[in-house]
């Protein structure tokens, strides 16, 4: 059997494709929907913000993953991590250049958004990926618990104006951190874990890890449900959530949904390896999406007709022709990657 440490495997194609889906939901729900179809107690509304919430943490997990599959340097690793830095404030720049550099915006430049996230994550874990196997298996899980645990334990007031670009990497706060390390690095520095466990496995001990990952998300994710929860709840009673345990919660219910869906997905990819062919297309791109869909949903040009006046029936055909408008860019990406290397095009990606 192959080892599961190519460049590319087709079940994180799948995996990432999933979360473009869920990212290009959630944001165009977010963006376009009016404030009076946002109620809690509609299912349809509840599952999209549930489901969409997955966006984010898939990515900065499979992000970590990949960096797991591959025996890299720590110091090429943590250069990496500081390219996909500048990627992140590239990509706020053109955003801003698309607002014509009004001056609300220019303080955005600075905003810690998810690859900024991603890369601080891997230069967080770097240190580790020279380790031994066990040391660097469980410094990283215990580096992502503690990521995941402490926001908690660190409410500080915000830092001074002049250190806030570099502490809200760390503790920041919204709007200028969506996405700080404590706790969102635990997602990255997870699946860095996960990719380290994978890497080289072939045959039953590929199959054995993998059913060992099923059991371990689905646990992780049940005790954050049903555990935690119901120890924060019979702790702090209401108080809960102002002593961030719902926050930890979510975290670790996440983190253990992204643990169970790779064993998920390598048995899909095994047994139906033509299925959801669009899907494994947008994961092939998701760089891409990532980078047009933002100004599409969040800037300045369907603003005056879109931004908050749709109702959910009309949201909800939003996010499919955004999603649909993002296939077409993929497939059209790909087509021109591939004519430039002088290469045969094809509708959708095949299967690798």
């Amino acid at each position: 059997m192959r080892s599961v440490t190519p460049s590319r495997t087709l079940w994180i194609d799948w995996l990432r494709g999933l979360a473009v889906v869920f990212m290009v939901e959630i944001h165009t729900y977010d963006a376009w929907l009016a404030d009076a179809a946002r109620a809690p107690v509609r299912p349809a509304w509840w599952w999209a913000m549930h489901l969409g919430g997955f966006a984010a943490p898939l990515f900065l997990f499979l992000a970590g993953l990949m960096v797991g599959f591959r025996p890299s340097a720590p110091r090429a690793v943590a250069l990496r991590g500081l390219q996909v830095i500048g990627y992140g404030y590239l990509f706020r720049l053109v955003l801003i250049a698309c607002e014509g550099f009004k001056p609300w915006s220019l303080p955005t430049l600075y905003k810690v958004d998810i690859l900024q996230q991603i890369g601080f994550s891997m230069i967080l874990a770097a240190p580790l990926l020279g380790a031994p196997r066990r040391v660097f298996s469980g410094g990283l899980v215990a580096l992502a618990l503690l990521c995941a645990l402490m926001p908690p334990l660190t409410a500080l007031p915000p830092a001074p104006a002049w250190i806030r670009p570099l502490s809200d990497f760390v503790t920041g706060q919204r709007p200028f951190a969506f996405f700080p390390a404590l706790p969102w690095a635990a997602y990255t520095i997870g699946g860095i874990a996960v990719g380290g466990l994978l890497r080289g496995a072939e045959g039953r001990r590929l199959h054995a890890r993998m059913i060992a990952l099923a059991v371990v998300g689905i646990a992780l994710g049940w005790a954050a449900r049903e555990v935690v929860f119901d120890w924060a709840l019979r702790t702090f009673g209401d108080r809960g959530p102002n002593h961030g345990v719902d926050g930890v919660v979510r975290m670790l219910y996440r983190l253990g949904v992204c643990v169970a869906l790779v064993p998920a997905a390598f048995a899909i990819a095994k047994l139906l390896p033509r299925l959801w062919a669009p899907l494994e297309q947008l994961g092939k791109t998701s760089l891409t999406i990532y980078v047009v869909h933002v100004p599409i949903v969040y800037g300045p040009f369907f603003r005056p007709w879109f931004k908050r006046k749709l109702d959910f029936a009309q949201a909800s055909l939003a996010v499919a022709a955004v999603l649909a408008l993002m296939l077409a860019v993929s497939v059209a990406w790909t087509r021109f990657k591939r004519w430039r290397r002088g290469r045969p095009t094809s509708a959708l990606a095949t299967p690798t």
